[in-house]
């Protein structure tokens, strides 16, 4: 473990990631940035150049590299940040109806009333702005789908990305500012302009939609389509949620992303094809440059996610290595890789594919040969089935901390998912790249088209088999961000304890250990001791929930409560177990020492012996504000999801005017009394 920090391309990431994770966190204007990186990188030059002439000096070079490369990382985020690029749309956005040309980069998965993409602003009204947006435009059966590289004039509201509405709820405002979306444009006009641009990105979109119109003549259904689309290029717009879910709970969703494994098979694919051109004159330079070309062009048509580019990038290093005669360090390629990814947006270290795709292939390459080395088969085939599932579970080892955190579920037959799936996934999609190709040129052969078809709904039927064994889907894991580090601690000190077994690193591992087991003491000990009053918002409907140490009670009028997302994302990130399903909120109730009056449509608010602190406003009641702010005299008034919104707004100005706080969930999201 030591020596992989003695590697250059190591200390190069690890100094560029935390420079990247300062940026992001601090705010430093890139003016003040690029000067500080300019002397910090001459003060560099110079003690380098005569570094070989003293000892000391050397030292001196080692301290002035991390800063530098530190601020190589800040200057990078820094300059890419809305903020600090003075032709950005954010500054001159506001509430009122705007008219943008935009030109769109991506289609994204629909809803059930909305089509959605991702687009580039070139103009603001009569702004020449730049940004990117998330473009909303209702369903119109009359009007086509927009498609990449299409120039539209659109005239609507934009509208910030609101965080989660409750609490350990999924952050889409976050997600999407990692993408460098910071606003959603709900159009109320469309208007498509004749021409288009002309990009890569358009350019494979579009290939891929005639592979797909193509391989539709062919007789596939719906969800077999969706499935090709998915397994060769990465492409899940079009499939069923019901089909994502199958995968994800059978542990076979890193399939339906084109990664490390997809571009490994077809590039043994590639070298196959190949080989006879060794043999030509000049066959080492034009093996390696046809096949790295070809791996490129691959990642373009898969979309350019950050697994296929994460994984073209490492392979494409690997392929010239060893068609070149020369095989470099395999952590060597993998870091390299990822410090020219990172250089070239920063913002791919927020990707939560990115993070799983290198921690799978680390983790890999760390623990792989450690585990198979634990038995030795005799036989060809026994060999071959644990080489694999040594693969599986390394893989698993450095995901399923950050997976859970995520997800909060594993999938406990992962194993059995892969020892059946992938050994047939190479031929899925050679065969697969072939159908394609064929049906393009519209001589696909029929028998080709059944027996493909028929594997496609056999590896559907596997999964959506193993997906339903629910007792070995485990849901609901909590999973907390201490409990995350301390798992990645936990997983290096045993892999530092087997490679090599000293006292000091048995030592360490004991200390991770009870680092572990004193944070799960620590969580307990908060979860049994924290209270809190919790107004969730929910539309249309009055959620309360009232947590004393394990125990939640939640009141509502709602049937079905307990299934609800928000409330199933608040238990599981709490780790709360014992839950009491209740109706109304009585009237009048206490929280520590607050009274608290709950005005519903009956309008029941005078009541001379109670003084209510926080009068909570549920159902649309037909109340004077003004009177029961006199009568009460509260400190907050709090208006919950079940209210109209043009209540709302008149309340919030009533409350104003008399100096009491309001709050709204419709527009702050949950309201919380510790």
């Amino acid at each position: 473990m030591i020596k992989l920090f003695r590697l250059l391309s190591v200390q190069l990431t690890f100094f560029l990631s935390m420079g990247i994770l300062v940026a992001s966190s601090i705010d430093i204007a890139p003016r003040i940035l690029i000067v500080a990186l300019l002397l910090s990188s001459l003060c560099l030059l110079m003690v380098g150049l005569r570094a070989h002439q003293s000892y000391r000096r050397t030292h001196v070079f080692a301290l002035l590299f991390a800063p530098t490369i530190i601020l190589v990382g800040m200057t990078s985020l820094s300059l890419r940040k809305a903020a600090n690029q003075p032709a950005h749309y954010s500054s001159a956005v506001t509430k009122q109806p705007h008219t943008a040309l935009v030109s769109i980069t991506r289609v994204l998965r629909p809803t059930a009333k909305l089509s959605r993409y991702e687009a580039r602003l070139y103009r603001l009204d009569s702004l020449p702005l730049k940004g990117k947006v998330l473009l909303m435009l209702r369903k119109d059966s009359l009007q086509k789908p927009l498609q990449v590289d299409s120039r539209v004039l659109v005239g609507g509201v934009f509208r910030e990305i609101n965080p989660p509405a409750n609490p350990h709820g999924f952050d889409y405002k976050s997600y999407l500012l990692n993408r460098q979306i910071h606003h959603q444009l709900y159009a109320s006009t469309v208007r498509v302009l004749p021409g288009r641009d002309h990009s890569l990105r358009g350019w494979a979109a579009g290939f891929r939609e005639r592979v797909q119109q193509a391989l539709s003549k062919q007789g596939f259904t719906e969800d077999t389509l969706s499935l090709i689309h998915a397994l060769i290029l990465g492409q899940r717009q079009s499939m069923r949620d019901g089909l994502v879910d199958h995968f994800v709970r059978a542990g076979a969703i890193h399939l339906l992303a084109v990664s490390g494994l997809h571009v490994g098979i077809l590039l043994l694919f590639l070298t196959f094809l190949c080989t006879p051109l060794r043999y030509v004159r000049g066959g080492r330079l034009i093996v390696p440059v046809l096949i790295v070309s070809l791996l490129w062009g691959y990642a373009l048509l898969a979309g350019l996610s950050p697994s296929v580019v994460r994984a073209v990038s490492m392979f494409s290093v690997l392929a010239v290595g060893r068609h070149m005669g020369r095989f470099t360090n395999t952590y060597n390629t993998l870091f390299v890789s990822m410090f020219l990814l990172l250089l070239a947006d920063p913002y791919y270290l927020f990707d939560l594919g990115f993070q799983l795709s290198y921690l799978a292939v680390f983790s890999i390459v760390w623990w792989q040969p450690r585990l198979a080395a634990l038995w030795q088969p005799r036989y060809w085939l026994s060999d071959r089935a644990w080489q694999l599932l040594t693969v599986s579970l390394a893989a698993q080892i450095g995901v399923a901390p950050l997976g859970i955190y995520h997800f909060h579920q594993f999938p406990g037959l992962f194993l059995l998912t892969n020892l059946l799936i992938l050994p047939l996934l190479g031929w899925i999609l050679i065969t697969g790249f072939l159908v394609a190709g064929l049906a393009l040129f519209d001589y696909l052969p029929f028998w080709l088209t059944i027996v493909y078809r028929s594997c496609l709904e056999a590896l559907h039927a596997l999964v959506a088999w193993i997906a339903a064994q629910d007792a070995f889907v485990f849901e609901g894991i909590p999973m907390s961000l201490g409990k995350l580090l301390l798992s990645y601690l936990l997983i290096i000190s045993i892999f530092c304890w087997t490679e090599k077994r000293r006292p000091y690193r048995l030592a360490a591992l004991y200390l991770t250990v009870f680092m572990w087991y004193g944070w799960l003491f620590f969580e307990k000990y908060h979860l049994q001791t924290h209270s809190a009053l919790w107004v969730f918002q929910q539309r249309g409907t009055s959620v309360i929930g009232l947590r004393y140490g394990e125990r939640l009670r939640v009141y509502s009028t709602q049937d079905s409560i307990d299934k609800a997302g928000y409330l199933s994302d608040y238990l599981t990130g709490t780790g709360i177990r014992d839950t009491v399903m209740l109706g109304k909120l009585p009237p009048v109730f206490s929280y520590g020492n607050k009274k608290i009056l709950v005005v519903d449509r009956r309008g029941l608010y005078q009541f001379s012996q109670i003084n209510a602190s926080i009068i909570l406003l549920q159902n649309a009641p037909r109340i004077n504000l003004e009177r029961l702010l006199r009568w009460h005299r509260p400190r907050w008034i709090i208006a919950d999801g079940s209210n109209y919104p043009q209540d709302i707004v008149r309340w919030a100005q009533t409350c104003a005017q008399y100096q009491v706080d309001f709050y709204s969930t419709r527009e702050k999201g949950a309201f919380v009394l510790p």
